[in-house]
């Protein structure tokens, strides 16, 4: 019996993984322009583990809100409140946890080859992104503070645990790196969990929008695009991170409309998508400008 590509793709949330390569691509220019060869090889087994640990929080993700009835009760939007394949294909759930678990092993693999080739550093980010990918359904999303930053933890720990693959050793120009990507990822989930709020309350979920309000947690968004790009301006300041960088800062006004329009419009449904979607184009776009100024550093140089 075929399998069922579409069905899986959709499982694994196949449009979302593009932030994946951004986050490894990020972390292996800030490697590269502090000296480190390219070895392509290594880059792409970084890329395998990093997309593998995407997709076991994806399918996780999925299996655990339709075993739960979450998914039956969400108000579903091109960019929150699942895929929507589940409950559509219920027979489809016991594939949907062997995907998660396979991909969750395929990353623990992963983790202890470059356990092997570089040494205990890698352990620094590679254990805490394998937590928050094993426990983000079942735990995290149950502790409002958790689940604000354990997405952004998860793909800064890309940033960092790419640029240590690469180069051996961590420094600040990662850090910085990974710091513009942290706040960035936290206020795309952020964001997201404005539509699902009234069925996430339902089942217990507890977080920002829920406990502390929409008007709150549109707060805490605009700060968290502040310390994003405040994050940027430090690293360049410093020296951590090249004058190109600054192209980061090209989406700046970008960011100021996502927070006005989710500040203005979280309660109506039809204004608020749209901001959503120009939340997720901010996210994607803002670090591969990082990456591609630090790149340009390295090349003219």
């Amino acid at each position: 019996m075929a399998l069922p590509l579409k069905e899986l793709a959709d499982i694994a949330r196949l449009p979302f993984l593009v932030l994946t390569p951004i986050c490894v691509g990020a972390g292996a220019a800030v490697a590269s322009w502090r000296g480190a060869p390219m070895d392509a090889g290594l880059l792409a087994l970084v890329l395998i583990g990093a997309l593998a640990a995407h997709v076991a929080v994806n399918a996780l993700n999925e299996y655990g809100d339709f075993k739960s009835g979450l998914d039956m009760e969400t108000q579903r939007t091109p960019f929150s409140g699942g895929s929507g394949t589940l409950p559509d294909r219920p027979d489809l759930a016991p594939l949907a946890l062997r995907l998660g678990l396979s991909a969750l092993a395929l990353t623990a693999v992963l983790g202890l080859y470059f356990f092997w080739r570089r040494g205990p550093g890698i352990l620094l980010a590679g254990v805490p992104g394998f937590i928050l990918a094993a426990t983000y359904t079942p735990w995290i999303l149950q502790n409002r503070w958790l689940t604000l930053i354990a997405s952004g933890a998860g793909f800064g720990a890309m940033v960092l645990g790419t640029e240590f693959v690469l180069s051996g050793t961590y420094s600040a120009s990662g850090l910085f790196a990974a710091l513009v990507v942290f706040f960035l990822v936290n206020n795309l989930l952020l964001a997201n969990q404005f539509p699902d709020m009234e069925a996430d309350r339902r089942f217990g979920r507890k977080n920002i929008p829920i406990t502390m309000g929409p008007e709150r947690a549109a707060l805490i968004m605009g700060l968290f695009f502040l310390l994003a790009y405040a994050s940027l301006a430090a690293g360049i300041a410093f020296g951590a991170l090249p004058r190109a960088a600054a192209a980061g800062f090209l989406t700046m006004p970008l960011a100021w409309m996502v927070w006005r329009r989710v500040t203005r419009d979280h309660a109506d449904m039809a204004r608020l998508v749209p901001a959503l979607g120009q939340n997720v184009m901010l996210t994607l776009i803002t670090p591969s400008l990082l990456g591609l100024g630090i790149m340009a550093a390295k090349w003219l140089a």
